[in-house]
C-alpha cells in the first residue's frame, strides 16, 4: 500500500493497540490496566493514545511517514509506515 498526496495535512488520531513492545503502558489512577499508552522515540514522547498528529510527508520508497504533534510540541518525527497503520 502506498500513501497518496491527499494524505498530506491529514489529522490522524492515535488509536494504539495493546501489548506492543514499542509502547509504554501504565494503569489509570482507578487501576484500569494499560489505560495510558505512550509512544517514545529516542526518549522523547511523540504521541499518546487519543492524540491528534498531522501527516507532514511520506516516503513510499523507504516506507516511512513524517508527522507532527502540536499537543506535545513535537515538531516533526518519522515512523515506519507499518507503525502508522497500526497506531492511526
Amino acid at each position: 500500500m502506498e500513501f497518496t498526496e491527499k494524505e498530506i495535512g491529514k489529522e490522524a488520531i492515535a488509536q494504539i493497540g495493546e501489548n506492543l513492545s514499542r509502547v509504554q503502558y501504565s494503569d489509570s489512577n482507578d487501576g484500569e490496566p494499560q489505560y495510558y499508552r505512550d509512544v517514545y522515540l529516542k526518549g522523547i514522547l511523540i504521541y499518546c493514545e487519543g492524540e491528534s498528529c498531522k501527516v507532514k510527508s511520506y516516503d513510499n520508497e523507504n516506507q516511512i511517514v513524517t508527522l507532527t504533534n502540536e499537543n506535545n510540541n513535537v515538531l516533526d518525527f518519522t515512523i515506519p509506515y507499518e507503525q502508522y497503520l497500526e497506531d492511526f
